[in-house]
């Protein structure tokens, strides 16, 4: 377009330039022909007026002189027309004016002089003074007049040269005028060419330009409808007037204003145009078309959505453009929406804010995901807590040690006071324990090998607790380090519970082989009890039926002696089985000591010093009397022999004490067993040569001896006694530091009996009755019978139950008392006590057994039986618990 202007003004300039040329060539022909015009009227005029002034003189015809004078008029009118035309023409072509001027001045003064001789002819003296001399002759008037006339031919002519030089002036003048506005032409036409290509390059331009915009908007509307975000086009500029309304009104204070007038904020969102809005908007609320979701608009606002919309009015009205603000909105069917709102005004509305674009993005699935993973640290954290695992961080470019809070509560720090540190870390490892955690580590970074350790950790107040730490590095593409992360977790309560379970599991297999050796020692020491019976029984009697100068008599003396040892070796025996009580009563340990001092102090080596540290008013514990003098006197002895020769001391003390479920979990037997509380304790210590964690390991093993001559069941045999009376056993024990035994006993409420020595018993009187022998040993039955006939009884002999129900069924009336054996073929001791209660109520039955007294009479309880012997037994035993029996009231039972 400009290009066509700059041409059309370059043609307008030529056309210009020629018309003004046109035009001044014709004004300045027009002026010269004026001038010729007016000088040939003039010489007309000058002629007509001499005409009429000559006419007058000769007729003096008033109209004549009229006419002379109009004649005067019109040639001083001319003249002056003249002059102007002159000036008129001098600012064409000065020199010409010059030579003009000259004329027009010398033809005027002629003018004015002819007039005047015109004018004197005509008064009324004229021919006087012509008389007189005084007036112009008429030779003098005409002569003037002719001169006039050719002056004024003169003009004529002047001024059809000059209007000559004048046009051939115009003529050059035009040429170079013509030249100069064809060059600007031309220049115009160039500069109107390079425009015009310039301006086709634009147009090209602006039509490549044009599309691309078409493309853009095109490209631009596919983003704003296809964007997943939801995308609004507002006009906020009614909610500004609204505002400038507001603060015009006097309310200088908007925010607080809205504060007190929530209705404001409201009324502000109904003023709210929605220009569009795509269709991630669309989905996001629910809406199926546009005008569903304008429709139900209002709707989707929240309390919470209203607070958000005034900040943004606010900061509107401050001159924000760009916010964002996180609200709880609706869809159309009342859920709700959380979304990110950000808004933002178009560039150029500024000032009305009728153009702004308002992006929500949908963060409901980032909100649940962060309420979950809030959730999910909490559950961590309190997993963490209940596991007591924390997790540690290491940088190794900035060396930057990072601790979980469980990790400083783990190692018993204050986070608030002390920052994380790898020395405070070292500071509370186990002295013992650096060296393995540093070395572990540096192969991990050095050699890529698992980080799996478990140390300790000391604390100040000598607790130990231990941990588990494991950890895995982050390297870069050349293997070097670059960050450690880890784990801690406090594992005491494991650990300890795995050694404890080792320690059950050791006991358990200790108890379980002790007891099934037991149960082998128990049924050798019975079937040994019932041999020794015969044997001792029958040595006996043939040492009763021996003189005194016999020399046999020493023999069985010696045969007496060794079944007494052997006897002896079956109680061990059924006291290692657990089965070797025999007389259980409430008795008072303390007392027990005392009696057995002068026993314990001759049985000791006399470099040994035997010191009593005995509690007073003891609590009773139920025992069999005769076990617990061995238990003592195992435990002295072996102090004893601890101290090995040298001079030392033995330590004997009782007392009461309160156990807890963890010490128990230390003891020996079967803890589970037992229920803290208070117990009575034994314990004996020694400053001998001690025990190193071998020995104690297999201290209470069956055979197991650390002397040269022992059998190794003394130990075995103390620990099956405290298991029979349900106790428990404490060692103390460091290899030069001495050993403490404490054997711990359940308190019974119950007075204690005494323990003193009973006396001796006279001599066996002779006694009369019938006694049914009953048991399946032949050489027992014959023993027996031997024993009882020779002290006065009738015997009546059965080898097994149903051949003592037949013989009661017979003898009935017959038999005073039975003795039963616990242990038969075809019908066993129990059973045959029944038939023979149910055959007789009132019979007495003393029962004999190789296992004691309350192992075998256990199942006897309530029933009525009269009495217990212990196989082997001597004569004056057996005779001793017969009469004993025999003279008992008879207690009947079901």
């Amino acid at each position: 377009m400009k290009t066509f202007v700059s041409l059309l003004l370059a043609l307008l300039v030529l056309l210009f330039v020629v018309r003004a040329a046109q035009q001044e060539r014709q004004h300045l022909q027009s002026i010269h022909y004026e001038q010729i015009d007016a000088a040939e009227d003039l010489s007309q005029n000058l002629a007509l007026e001499h005409l009429w002034l000559e006419e007058y003189q000769a007729t003096g015809a008033p109209s004549l002189l009229e006419k002379f004078r109009t004649h005067r008029d019109r040639a001083n009118a001319l003249l002056a027309e003249m002059t102007k035309l002159s000036h008129n023409a001098s600012d064409q072509d000065m020199d010409s004016h010059t030579s003009l001027e000259a004329l027009l001045k010398d033809i005027q003064q002629r003018v004015r002089q002819w007039q005047g001789m015109a004018k004197a002819r005509l008064s009324d003296d004229a021919h006087a003074q012509v008389e007189n001399g005084e007036g112009a002759t008429d030779e003098a008037f005409d002569a003037l007049f002719e001169d006039m006339l050719q002056l004024n031919e003169q003009i004529e002519l002047n001024v059809r040269r000059q209007l000559q030089a004048h046009l051939d002036h115009l003529a050059e003048r035009s040429f170079w005028m013509f030249a100069i506005a064809a060059l600007l032409v031309l220049l115009s036409i160039t500069y109107a060419s390079l425009a015009f290509r310039r301006r086709m390059q634009g147009l090209r331009r602006e039509n490549e330009l044009l599309g691309r915009l078409g493309q853009s908007e095109k490209e631009f509307r596919d983003l704003f409808e296809l964007s997943p975000v939801g995308l609004w086009l507002e006009d906020f500029s009614h909610v500004k007037v609204h505002a400038l309304e507001l603060q015009a009104s006097g309310i200088s204070d908007l925010r607080a204003y809205s504060a007190e007038h929530p209705g404001m904020i409201r009324a502000c969102a109904g003023q709210v145009g929605i220009l569009d809005m795509n269709q991630a908007a669309l989905r996001m609320h629910g809406a199926d078309t546009k005008d569903h979701l304008l429709a139900g608009l209002e709707q989707t606002f929240t309390e919470e959505s209203f607070g958000v919309f005034r900040e943004e009015v606010l900061a509107l009205m401050d001159g924000q453009t760009e916010m964002t603000h996180q609200a709880c909105v609706r869809r159309l069917d009342g859920t709700p929406l959380n979304v990110i709102v950000s808004l933002k005004v178009m560039p150029g509305h500024e000032e009305t804010l009728d153009r702004i674009l308002v992006a929500l993005s949908d963060i409901s699935q980032q909100i649940r995901a962060e309420a979950d993973l809030k959730d999910s640290e909490r559950r961590l954290l309190m997993a963490q807590a209940v596991a007591r695992l924390g997790n540690w961080e290491l940088d190794m470019l900035s060396g930057r040690l990072h601790w979980s809070a469980q990790v400083f509560r783990l190692f018993e720090i204050d986070q608030t006071r002390f920052a994380a540190s790898y020395d405070a870390f070292l500071e509370r490892v186990h002295p013992d324990d650096r060296s393995a955690i540093e070395q572990a580590y540096s192969r991990h970074l050095e050699e890529d090998v698992p980080y799996d350790i478990e140390h300790r950790l000391l604390f100040d107040d000598g607790r130990i607790k231990y941990v588990h730490e494991m950890c895995m590095t982050e390297r870069d593409a050349d293997g070097k380090p670059l960050r450690s992360l880890g784990t801690v977790q406090d594992v005491t309560e494991r650990v300890l519970a795995d050694q404890a379970r080792v320690t059950q599991m050791q006991k358990m297999e200790h108890v379980q082989r002790l007891e099934s050796l037991g149960v082998l020692a128990g049924g050798i020491a019975h079937d040994f009890n019932n041999l020794l019976t015969a044997i001792m029984g029958h040595a006996a009697l043939a040492r009763q039926q021996t003189g005194p100068m016999d020399g046999t008599i020493e023999s069985l003396r010696a045969i007496e002696n060794a079944s007494s040892k052997a006897a002896d070796l079956c109680k061990q025996m059924l006291a290692y089985s657990g089965k070797g009580k025999f007389v259980v009563q409430p008795i008072n340990l303390s007392e027990l000591v005392q009696e057995m001092a002068r026993l314990l102090q001759v049985s000791i080596s006399k470099d040994v010093s035997l010191r009593h540290e005995l509690a007073g008013n003891l609590p009773a514990v139920e025992a069999d009397v005769a076990q617990m003098q061995q238990v003592i006197m195992n435990l002295v002895i072996n102090a004893s022999e601890a101290i090995d020769g040298n001079a030392g001391m033995v330590v004997i003390a009782t007392g009461v004490m309160q156990v807890d479920a963890e010490y128990l979990h230390t003891v020996y037997v079967e803890e589970e067993n037992l229920d803290p509380g208070a117990y009575v304790y034994l314990e004996v210590t020694d400053n001998g040569c001690g025990m190193d964690a071998r020995t104690r390991k297999h201290l209470f093993e069956p055979f197991f001896t650390t002397k040269f001559t022992g059998r190794g069941l003394g130990m075995s045999a103390i620990i099956g006694i405290v298991r029979g009376h349900k106790g428990a056993i404490k060692v103390y024990s460091e290899p030069g530091k001495g050993t403490t035994f404490k054997v711990l006993f359940p308190i019974v409420e119950k007075d204690a009996v005494s323990v003193l020595a009973p006396a001796a018993q006279q001599g066996v009187q002779r006694a009369r009755g019938t006694v049914l022998v009953v048991d399946d040993e032949d050489s027992i039955r014959v023993v027996a019978c031997i024993m009882l006939e020779n002290a006065g009884y009738k015997t009546m002999q059965a080898a097994d139950g149903i051949d003592a129900v037949a013989l009661v069924r017979m003898h009935a009336e017959e038999i005073d008392c039975v003795l039963l054996d616990m242990t038969m073929p075809r019908m066993g001791g129990e059973e045959c006590f029944t038939e023979m209660r149910r055959i007789k109520s009132g019979i007495k039955v003393l029962l004999s057994s190789g296992y004691n007294q309350q192992t075998a009479t256990q199942r006897f309880t309530g029933k009525g039986l009269a009495g217990f012997v212990q196989k082997p037994y001597t004569p004056e035993i057996l005779l001793d618990a017969l009469q004993r029996v025999l003279a008992a009231r008879v207690v009947s039972g079901d």
